[in-house]
């Protein structure tokens, strides 16, 4: 896929189509993230990725103790791992609020607004800028609402606990 994406100090445009977990792209950037502290902390997959179904990103989410310099150190890594790689992560670090799960959600149908932790309060892509994130004790931090009215129409799997 071409896209020209630019994030932080990362910038790229080719990127692979994504097929499932078991794809060599992905196997790529979680080989890369690996060797990173997991201890107190959990890496959970969800979205697109998770369907049998082709996808131009992977959604990750970090839940753990709040330490705003390691949450950066995570954030970047990630990014970084996964531009080496050709593979977008939408990584963020849950910083109030719950792992969305659409399936839950099913049961008990309402908005969940969860604060999120980014690596960048802003993404260019194909030369527009997006800006979402404001800091906050060093931290760049944006709300999101669950669910995204894009998924709605989908029957999205829980998601995957991956450390």
């Amino acid at each position: 896929m071409q896209k020209k994406i630019k994030y932080g100090k990362f910038e790229r445009d080719e990127w692979h189509p994504l097929y499932s977990l078991d794809d060599p792209n992905i196997k790529k950037v979680l080989d890369c993230i690996e060797f990173m502290d997991w201890k107190d902390y959990q890496l959970w997959v969800h979205g697109a990725i998770l369907m049998d179904r082709i996808t131009h990103d992977l959604d990750l989410t970090i839940t753990g103790p709040y330490d705003p310099p390691r949450i950066n150190f995570m954030l970047e890594t990630i990014i970084a791992c996964g531009f080496a790689h050709g593979v977008y992560v939408d990584v963020k670090y849950l910083v109030e609020g719950q792992i969305f799960d659409f399936q839950e959600w099913l049961d008990e149908p309402r908005d969940i607004c969860n604060l999120y932790a980014t690596y960048k309060p802003a993404i260019q892509v194909n030369g527009i800028t997006f800006r979402y994130g404001v800091e906050m004790d060093e931290l760049w931090v944006a709300e999101q609402c669950h669910p995204m009215k894009k998924v709605l129409h989908l029957n999205m799997p829980s998601p995957v606990r991956l450390y």
